[in-house]
């Protein structure tokens, strides 16, 4: 399937499963509450900013399978999740941009072997922490998050942050 104009779903049921076959963006923009894949999938999302708005109901708003195909160039994903504890299922795969906007008392955790190849930014003023774990490699994490909060890195892991650009104050 490929996407000839923007796609933008709203409520429950905006939920985007792509279970075999090739979804392609086209370059256009997403908007959805979550995106889930299935072994041998393939997504293409070349130039796309893809807007996740998931609910407290959704726990994983995006769940890559570590057997799907991921072309990522030049996208960004934005989280814009504002309720619950929600995990980012990278899968191990290269990822451009990622962005969460947090505006309340959130808990993100990104799990997975991944690579950033560009940027992994929190923003916003919520207090939740942020979680990451598995191994990756970031090429730029960036934090201007305006409250206090944490950023937690799992025990036993390795975390490869080329730039580290975060505001405030450790306590």
């Amino acid at each position: 399937y490929t996407l000839a104009d923007a796609l933008a779903l709203t409520g429950p049921a905006a939920q985007i499963v792509v279970t075999s076959g090739t979804f392609d963006t086209a370059g256009y923009n997403v908007t959805s509450w979550a995106l889930s894949t299935a072994a041998g999938a393939t997504l293409t999302m070349t130039n796309t900013t893809w807007s996740l708005v998931p609910d407290s109901n959704i726990a994983t708003p995006w769940s890559m399978n570590a057997s799907t195909t991921l072309n990522a160039m030049g996208s960004t994903i934005v989280d814009n999740g504002t309720t619950g504890n929600q995990t980012f299922a990278g899968g191990g795969k290269i990822y451009w941009n990622v962005k969460f906007n947090t505006a309340t008392t959130v808990t993100r955790t990104i799990s997975g072997n991944n690579t950033f190849n560009n940027q992994l930014w929190r923003t916003g003023n919520g207090s939740g922490s942020f979680s990451i774990t598995g191994s990756n490699t970031i090429w730029d994490f960036k934090d201007d998050s305006t409250v206090a909060h944490s950023i937690l890195f799992t025990t036993g892991t390795t975390q490869n942050i080329v730039k580290w650009s975060i505001s405030g104050t450790s306590g």
